[in-house]
């Protein structure tokens, strides 16, 4: 009988009352108060490693592609405003091209160096005006892996910046400037 009525009574006590479920809804509202102006000075950061990355995975592909189908493609950056680069085979076909800002952004990357104070090679000179250290602002790939050497710049509004550049021995390079210790990591 026992075990009866505690049944009865729990059957009795489904779901939560209306003072619970508004002081979560009020907890949940205070929390999401504090916490948008956080992530929205973590969301042009995040774009940027995000186009950073791109362009690292891209020149990789610009490299392999050249290798498997024994001929040059090239990377070509185009600064001055309209930040963007295009994906081009040898004969100038263009394959695909990344604009920095899309109209549907609120975020800017675009070439430069922002904070940093050094360029990312192992000398350390001073960075390249435009943010593309490469001659003819064009990244270049042949059969054999190798290429151009150069970097390019990427920085955002909060002044945070990265590299990606290239080696001519075909070596692909990611680095991120560290506010810190002032140095590329």
């Amino acid at each position: 009988m026992n075990f009866e009525k505690r049944l009865q009574k729990d059957l009795r006590c489904k779901g939560f009352s209306l003072l619970e479920l508004l002081f979560v809804i009020c907890i949940a509202g205070i929390l999401a108060t504090i916490a948008t102006p956080v992530f929205s000075t973590w969301i042009p950061d995040y774009r940027l490693r995000g186009m950073a990355k791109g362009l690292y995975a891209d020149m990789h592909l610009a490299k392999m592609r050249s290798i498997k189908e024994n001929d040059i493609y090239k990377i070509v950056f185009t600064t001055g405003g309209n930040d963007s680069y295009s994906f081009k085979k040898a004969d100038g076909t263009v394959e695909k091209t990344v604009f920095f800002n899309p109209a549907a952004s609120d975020s800017k990357v675009a070439f430069g160096y922002g904070e940093a104070t050094k360029d990312a090679t192992k000398t350390g000179g001073s960075p390249p005006s435009d943010g593309v250290s490469y001659a003819g602002n064009a990244v270049t790939f042949n059969p054999r892996g190798t290429g151009t050497s150069g970097y390019v710049y990427l920085t955002n509004s909060n002044g945070s910046s990265f590299a990606v550049g290239t080696l001519s021995s075909g070596v692909i390079h990611f680095k991120k400037w560290d506010r810190n210790s002032k140095s590329w990591r």
